[in-house]
C-alpha cells in the first residue's frame, strides 16, 4: 500500500498570504483542510496519507479542531474511502494540542515525532493513556480493551484473527470483532491473504509501519 506524503507548511505557504507557518485559527484551518482533502480525493486507494508537519509552527486548539478532529471525524464516516491518516514530523506541543482535540471528541490517529523509522525490535507500551512505540504514538482515545488488541498487532506487526485469540486468551469471534473495531477505527489495515490451502484469511496490519514502504511526495 502506498504512502502519499503532503506537507503542511508547504501548502499553508501557498495558500495563506504571510503565514509563519502557525496553525492558529479555525479560517486558516479550513483553508489547508479544503487543499488537503482535495489532494486526497485525487489518491488511488488504498493508501496512506501521511500529514508532514516539519516546519509547522504553533498548533492551537481551534485549528486542531477544525482541520484533524474533522477529517478524522470524516475518515471514520467513510467519507475518504479506504484511506488511512498519519501525523509525522510533530514536535511535543503539536502531539499534546491534537491529543486534546481528538480524545474530547473520542478520536485517534497515528502520530510520531522524527525520526520515524524505528529497529523492529522496539515494543510498544502504555503511557498516560496513549500507546507508545518509539516515536509513534496514539494521539486521543483508544479504549482500553482495544488498547491490548492494538499492542499485540504493533509488537508483531500483523496478526489473523486466530492469533490474537491464541495470544489474548480470547474466543475467535471475539477477536475478530475487536480487529475490525479497530480497522474501522482507520489504526490498522485488513486485507485478505490466500492460504497454502486455497482458503483465505483477513490480515491485519499496523499503519505505522506500513508508512516505512512506499512513499510519494506531495506539497513540495
Amino acid at each position: 500500500m502506498e504512502t502519499h506524503t503532503l506537507h503542511l507548511r508547504s501548502i499553508l505557504r501557498s495558500e495563506v498570504k504571510g503565514t509563519t507557518g502557525d496553525l492558529v485559527s479555525r479560517q486558516v484551518g479550513a483553508v489547508l483542510r479544503g487543499k488537503l482533502e482535495e489532494a486526497i480525493a485525487a489518491y488511488a486507494e488504498p493508501c496512506v496519507v501521511n500529514l508532514d508537519f516539519l516546519g509547522v509552527g504553533i498548533v492551537d486548539f481551534g485549528c486542531a479542531d477544525e482541520v484533524f478532529v474533522r477529517m478524522v471525524s470524516r475518515l471514520l464516516g467513510g467519507e475518504y474511502a479506504d484511506r488511512y491518516f498519519v501525523l509525522t514530523a510533530l514536535s511535543s506541543a503539536q502531539r499534546e494540542n491534537i491529543h486534546v482535540a481528538l480524545e474530547q471528541r473520542r478520536l485517534c490517529v497515528w502520530g510520531a515525532s522524527l525520526p520515524e523509522k524505528l529497529p523492529a525490535t522496539v515494543s510498544s507500551t502504555m503511557r498516560r493513556g496513549k500507546l507508545v512505540r518509539g516515536q509513534w504514538e496514539t494521539l486521543g482515545m483508544v479504549l482500553p480493551y482495544l488498547a491490548d488488541t492494538l499492542k499485540v498487532i504493533l509488537d508483531r506487526g500483523r496478526v489473523t484473527a486466530k492469533e490474537l485469540a491464541e495470544a489474548l486468551s480470547l474466543e475467535l469471534n471475539t477477536a475478530s470483532t475487536r480487529l475490525i473495531n479497530l480497522n474501522k477505527s482507520r489504526l490498522v489495515y485488513r486485507h485478505e491473504e490466500v492460504l497454502k490451502d486455497g482458503g483465505r484469511q483477513y490480515v491485519y496490519e499496523s499503519v505505522d509501519r506500513i508508512t516505512q514502504g512506499d512513499r510519494k511526495e506531495a506539497g513540495t
